[in-house]
């Protein structure tokens, strides 16, 4: 019995499974005007002095995402998407494909019309909002915003973390067509 229970754990922890994820909207993003380093706009000083509630922003995000140096980035659209069962990073950046990844920029811009957790794109119940953003060694990793009444808990984790279902991910649409 219990073999039969760690298989079925296995078998939804598998990273090459299809992932289910449902469609929510298509959100416009501005971009950045010009190249920029990171700790310059997504530190926590930086987002304090934006005047965001910051609860909490973990060691691992601001050593992974500090000193990025990220090009302009153009405006475009960001595509999120609701998690319908516990999946893997790496398999739902497969079901992306070449739209997994976005931007420190992205996620900034959302975070400003949300700064003291407003209702409105991002969740603000206690779920996850799930960015696939490459780190300073230039790895595909994800950074995880949560809204809890102390402010924003932002932290960074490996790819292969297991993330919830109702997870919302956010996926940079990189061709201008819809999903």
């Amino acid at each position: 019995m219990l073999q039969k229970i760690l298989q079925l754990i296995a078998y939804h922890l598998r990273s090459d499974k299809n992932v289910s994820l449902r469609f929510l909207e298509k959100i416009p993003v501005f971009g950045t005007q010009s190249a920029h380093l990171a700790r310059a706009r997504y530190s926590l000083q930086a987002l304090l002095r934006e005047q965001l509630a910051i609860d909490v922003m973990s060691t691992a995000y601001e050593e992974l995402y500090g000193g990025i140096a990220e090009n302009k980035v153009s405006p475009g659209a960001l595509l999120a998407y609701e998690l319908c069962e516990n999946a893997v990073g790496d398999a739902i950046c497969r079901e992306l494909e070449d739209m997994c990844e976005s931007y420190l920029a992205d996620m900034r811009g959302l975070l400003l019309r949300q700064k003291h957790g407003e209702k409105g794109i991002l969740r603000t119940d206690g779920s996850a909002n799930i960015f696939f953003i490459r780190n300073v060694f230039k790895s595909l990793d994800i950074v995880r915003l949560v809204w809890s009444q102390a402010g924003w808990k932002i932290t960074a984790h490996s790819i292969g973390t297991l993330l919830p279902r109702d997870t919302v991910i956010f996926a940079r649409n990189h061709a201008s067509s819809p999903p």
